[in-house]
């Protein structure tokens, strides 16, 4: 029996650390190690300072009274907004500090982390097989479908200050919040970020910049999972699924 026990404790460990694959600390981790390589060769050329260089801080343009972002395990306690909002929705408190400024790093990595917030991952998925005539290769299930591809979430000029949302005759699902961290936000915020006359102008523009490379990353690496690119819905949470999607991933 004890056998069986250390068998089933060990087998329970195994499953939990594949389950972080659908976690923001896996897409923060992915992300910051993929930026660490390509960014600091581009902060030359924009005569900026290292990528974790606490010295240099941008404006989080995600951090409010009650927005919690993620920055890992080593992060410091989150104040009483951040709290409540961790309880309220079952997330490990560790894994978020509220920001006001952040360096260049903990902005790609909170961009990578928050692009699951609220509704948003419904707009993760793109089928390029076209099955069932989906020409938009959006999330499309028996009782409605996605209104954005993740490609078209990620780089059409159409998504900017859309929601992403589930077009249903059969459920409401609550709209994301807009989107404004797609390619073409970051193209503006570059250009913005070198060359406002005001130099609190170009700080808020290369933050917002370095946040929507984070959320970016996060649409490419989930275009790497096999849920993501096979129009399957894997949504694990029964309250916030509305029950009808409800879905877990059998990997």
């Amino acid at each position: 029996m004890r056998r069986l026990l250390r068998i089933s404790i060990i087998l329970s460990a195994t499953l939990s650390a594949t389950c972080l694959a659908y976690e923001p600390l896996t897409h923060q981790t992915m992300s910051d190690v993929a930026a660490s390589q390509v960014i600091p060769p581009l902060l030359l050329d924009w005569n900026l300072k290292g990528y974790a260089d606490l010295n240099q801080t941008f404006p989080d343009a995600e951090a409010g009274a009650n927005e919690c972002v993620y920055l890992g395990p080593e992060g410091s306690h989150p104040d009483d907004d951040c709290m409540d909002y961790l309880h309220k929705n079952s997330i490990p408190p560790l894994m978020f500090v509220p920001a006001g400024r952040e360096t260049i790093e903990d902005l790609i990595k909170s961009g990578a982390a928050l692009e699951d917030e609220d509704n948003r991952s419904i707009c993760h998925f793109y089928d390029p097989s076209d099955r069932a005539g989906n020409s938009s290769h959006s999330l499309d299930f028996s009782i409605g479908q996605a209104n954005f591809s993740a490609l078209d979430w990620a780089t059409s000029p159409n998504a900017i200050n859309n929601s992403c949302s589930f077009i249903s005759a059969r459920i409401n699902l609550v709209p994301s919040s807009v989107q404004s961290y797609s390619l073409t936000n970051a193209a503006d915020d570059l250009y913005q970020g070198l060359t406002a006359s005001l130099e609190a102008d170009r700080e808020s523009y290369l933050g917002k910049l370095f946040l929507t490379l984070g959320h970016g990353m996060h649409l490419l690496q989930d275009m790497a999972q096999p849920q993501h690119v096979r129009n399957d819905m894997h949504c694990d949470n029964f309250i916030k699924c509305l029950v009808v999607l409800y879905n877990p991933s059998k990997y």
